[in-house]
């Protein structure tokens, strides 16, 4: 995707207020994700990690999109020690 200057060009002055967004809900979203983790809910793991997902992609944060996308995919094959062990999640 973008680079972070090619994303600032394309966005122009929405750019710093759209980063700081991302970074202020970050910890929230984070915690949607470790909380589901916690709690043992594929179904609102996987959830969260969607959210989070979009959110990064659209910021141009390729890896953690992608880091995000795995473990949306895992939550989505519901519980089971072979796939969650392989993501270092356990349920």
């Amino acid at each position: 995707m973008e680079s972070l200057e090619e994303l600032h060009q394309d966005m122009g002055g929405e750019f710093g207020s759209t980063l700081r967004k991302f970074l202020e809900k970050l910890p929230d979203r984070l915690d949607a994700i470790a909380n589901a983790v916690e709690q043992r809910d594929p179904n609102q793991s996987s959830k969260a990690a969607h959210q989070l997902k979009g959110v990064a992609a659209t910021m141009g944060a390729d890896r953690f999109s992608a880091l995000c996308s795995e473990l949306e995919a895992v939550g989505r094959a519901g519980p089971g020690p072979q796939r969650w062990q392989a993501s270092g999640v356990y349920f």
